[in-house]
């Protein structure tokens, strides 16, 4: 939320000024099987800055503002974590249901505060593969349960392509949520559903989870 101590600002500054002087703290880890990862403390991060009065022109400064300009702040990026979850092709079961049958893929622990989570995956079928199947991804903040107590959001698309044409499926989706205090540790799951009801798998080449810190206040 940007705010304004005497005018508004312009959105095609504050977005220059975000992109151009607001810095963050980035980690990025990479594991292989279910890894966990542990995300850095996200720091209070405020930015500061001056509008010319007349032309509207920002300046991103920590000085005092001089005449003629007007002091504004806003919250901003605080911290990034990317969690590399699968790096080389794992094989996910498909068919039946996802309590028995997903397979976990690795954890991230956050601490309190707001976060953007983004995930980014690419599948491929493999010789198991039978019928259309259905590659899906789950964040939880608690592990897998029968009543989806915890799920935070789901990605999935279309069909995985046959076995034959061996083509790369891609998969994203993004989420905003916030963490309590004393923070908590999300599971990410892989799945895949069958429409021949048989059971087969597919090939998950790569997987990440990407946590970005937000300054909300």
């Amino acid at each position: 939320m940007l705010r304004a101590l005497r005018t508004k600002l312009p959105l095609i500054a504050v977005v220059a000024a975000l992109v151009g002087g607001a810095g963050f703290a980035g980690e990025s880890l990479a594991a292989s099987g279910s890894p966990a990862v542990t995300a850095p403390a996200a720091p209070t991060a405020v930015f500061h800055g001056c509008v010319n009065n007349t032309s509207k022109a920002l300046l991103v400064t920590p000085d005092r503002c001089k005449a003629g300009t007007t002091g504004i702040f806003w919250p901003g990026v605080v911290g990034n974590t990317n969690a590399s979850l699968v790096t080389a092709a794992t094989s996910i079961k498909t068919g039946g249901g996802f309590f028995a049958n997903s397979t976990d893929i690795g954890t991230v622990s956050l601490g309190a505060g707001t976060w953007l989570l983004t995930f980014n995956a690419k599948a491929t079928p493999n010789a198991a593969t039978t019928g259309e199947v259905f590659p899906q991804f789950f964040v939880y903040d608690q592990v897998k349960n029968m009543s989806f107590a915890g799920d935070l959001f789901n990605i999935g698309t279309g069909p995985l392509e046959p076995f034959a044409t061996n083509h790369d499926s891609y998969f994203s989706g993004t989420a905003q949520i916030v963490v309590p205090a004393g923070g908590e540790t999300l599971h990410v799951y892989a799945f895949g559903y069958d429409s021949d009801i048989g059971s087969g798998s597919y090939a998950l080449d790569t997987a990440t989870l990407t946590a970005t810190s937000l300054a909300t206040s």
